[in-house]
């Protein structure tokens, strides 16, 4: 956690990655070190299982607490709809570029797609469905996708600024 506040507090340009991307990183970074560094150093499937639980519920808590306050003072169908368009295109083009292009199987093909979205129930289903998923390749789509949607934003914050 403390390696996540500092890599998301981290400002370059003025624009920082949040503290989203910075406990991403950091997980991904000390992992690899890890391995590297430490490789008799191996966490039974029960104490990851554990670990990624926790922090499903601590996610879901922190977005819907918030969600449902907001959400308390009324439903706009548009943006229902947006949202669900804004989910189906990208899905629709992810699997065409994973199966199509790249010749993925369809279990690294949804991983990818997963975390593309930044969507952590999708990968909870698909972790559920299948236990050979690989987290690899969720982990570091899901990383890109949140540095790509937080530079865009950014960038557009500063060009309407």
């Amino acid at each position: 956690i403390v390696f996540g506040k500092f890599f998301g507090s981290v400002s370059v340009y003025g624009i920082t990655l949040g503290d989203s991307v910075g406990m991403l990183c950091a997980g991904i970074l000390i992992g690899i070190c890890v391995r590297k560094f430490i490789p008799c150093v191996i966490l039974s499937k029960k104490a990851t299982e554990l670990i990624r639980n926790l922090g499903l519920s601590l996610f879901f808590v922190g977005t819907g607490i918030p969600a449902g306050i907001q959400l308390s003072r009324g439903i706009n169908c548009k943006m229902i709809l947006y949202g669900m368009l804004m989910t189906i295109v990208p899905i629709m083009i992810g699997w065409f570029c994973c199966r199509v292009i790249l010749k993925k199987d369809k279990n690294s093909s949804l991983a990818v797609i997963a975390g593309g979205m930044t969507s952590t129930p999708a990968i909870s289903v698909l972790m559920q469905k299948d236990k050979k998923v690989k987290m690899e390749e969720y982990s570091i789509s899901y990383a890109m996708a949140l540095i790509t949607v937080l530079l865009l934003i950014k960038i557009s914050c500063l060009r309407l600024i």
